[in-house]
């Protein structure tokens, strides 16, 4: 929070962009950071979060839970063997008798004067009460409206099924994949999303070389604005997670760390470049018992979850990149800033005049519309949902997204960073400036779209922030 967000290294080995504060190590392949020297003491702000974070990972990892289980059947071991009367003495003549003082340990007799034991008992009043005794030996049957039994209700869960409902209203899975970067498949949960493997393998590839960073979540919208869903992704050195569905990114992240944890062990450190035909029919055999028991334990663990979402740590949206299409058509292309790392490209100035660096920005925008376009239109071919937006993961809490938004048969497409939040308040602005240009089909003629060009561009050059936010 203290340091700038322009601070930036790339890690010498692998090229994964760091933002300030830097770690001695790069989280993507653990080589050492140059320039990054290790604290000498580590303050106590540095002591709490890692005290924090070990907290954290306690509960993701189920740690606490078990804990609470071992001690509960503990309790209980101690409680099946323990009598309720310590001591029942063998008489001399083998007969089993109470100790009179122990008796008196357990029970509490309280005398009563008022109470008259009678000697002598009545045979005609005994007989009688006993013939009008009337004894039923029916059972109690389930319709017994008198008898109120809570049956504990046990979720059953199918991993082929389209919707898995994972305990709590408006939570559930839909699918569940891994793919390997060289995009052979290792496990899905549902035929019908299958494509999610292969759209998720070229979102990775896309997203990236643009923004510079890891794939994280993809929102979804149906094409007759219906029910939002969300796609969540985990990327390492070998393979790409996939999970689709609605739910929290706090549990979304758990989720998918479990099953990054249940590959490594069934596969245990086998060279996943060489994986055989038995090892992926290992993974079909044991992977799904496995995840069944992982999202069991997901439904338990719904009260350690908070339902508080995480908000950003920014309070500014900066715009980079803006683009209008009609019908995978570009029609408006224009990188705004010079915070742009795209692969195989100089970093690009848009304030630069020469003629080499506008050849090199028509050329980027080129690129990045031709990406972007790519990348909707995937999405719309495989699942017939349009993307609301796509992030990417730069650092901690530290995100840059592709936002789409539709205006009548027009999509707008920005490349932003910053608080997710304050998208609405840009896009209502292009909303009207582009809303007069977009009533008709794109013939090809561009003027009228230059004519509010420029006055979006430099709205968009602006650094948008909000002063409400902390």
């Amino acid at each position: 929070m203290f340091f700038k967000s322009t601070e930036k290294k790339k890690c010498l080995s692998c090229g994964y962009l760091l933002v300030a504060p830097f770690p001695l190590h790069c989280p993507k392949c653990n080589e050492k950071i140059p320039g990054v020297e290790e604290p000498k003491k580590k303050s106590r702000r540095i002591l709490n979060k890692e005290k924090l974070e070990k907290a954290e990972r306690k509960v993701f990892s189920g740690d606490i839970i078990k804990g609470q289980i071992k001690k509960k059947e503990e309790e209980k071991k101690v409680f099946d063997t323990k009598p309720i009367f310590k001591t029942l003495d063998q008489s001399s003549k083998g007969k089993i008798e109470l100790n009179p003082q122990d008796l008196s340990k357990n029970l509490k007799i309280q005398s009563n004067p008022k109470i008259v034991i009678s000697n002598q008992i009545d045979k005609s009043i005994q007989d009688k009460s006993i013939h009008d005794i009337n004894i039923s030996k029916d059972s109690a049957s389930d319709s017994d409206t008198r008898i109120k039994v809570k049956v504990k209700k046990r979720t059953e869960i199918d991993l082929s099924n389209t919707n898995i409902e994972l305990g709590k209203k408006d939570e559930y899975l839909k699918f569940m994949g891994i793919i390997t970067k060289e995009r052979t498949e290792i496990y899905f949960s549902n035929e019908k999303y299958k494509y999610f493997l292969e759209l998720g393998s070229n979102l990775d590839y896309i997203a990236t070389s643009i923004l510079a960073g890891e794939l994280d979540r993809m929102m979804l919208s149906p094409l007759d604005n219906g029910h939002e869903e969300i796609c969540y992704f985990l990327s390492d050195r070998d393979f790409l997670y996939i999970i689709y569905g609605n739910f929290p990114k706090k549990k979304a992240a758990w989720l998918l760390n479990n099953m990054k944890i249940l590959i490594k062990e069934i596969l245990r450190n086998k060279d996943v470049s060489k994986l055989t035909k038995l090892d992926l029919y290992n993974i079909k055999q044991n992977f799904p018992s496995r995840a069944k028991f992982i999202l069991e334990k997901y439904i338990k663990l719904q009260d350690v979850f908070t339902s508080r979402k995480l908000k950003s740590l920014d309070n500014f949206l900066r715009v980079d990149y803006f683009g209008l299409s009609y019908q995978s058509i570009g029609v408006i292309s224009k990188i705004i800033t010079d915070e742009l790392e795209i692969e195989g490209l100089p970093p690009i100035d848009p304030n630069n005049e020469s003629s080499s660096d506008y050849n090199q920005l028509e050329m980027a925008e080129a690129l990045i519309t031709a990406k972007v376009e790519a990348m909707a239109a995937n999405t719309v071919a495989n699942t017939q949902m349009m993307p609301n937006w796509i992030s990417v993961k730069l650092g901690f809490q530290n995100y840059r997204f592709i936002l789409f938004s539709k205006l009548g048969n027009y999509y707008i497409s920005l490349l932003i960073e910053g608080n997710l939040e304050l998208k609405s308040r840009i896009l209502t602005k292009l909303h009207g400036w582009l809303e007069k240009v977009t009533q008709k089909p794109f013939t090809g003629v561009l003027e009228e779209f230059k004519s509010v060009q420029v006055g979006i561009v430099e709205y968009l050059k602006e650094r948008h922030k909000n002063i409400s936010i902390n």
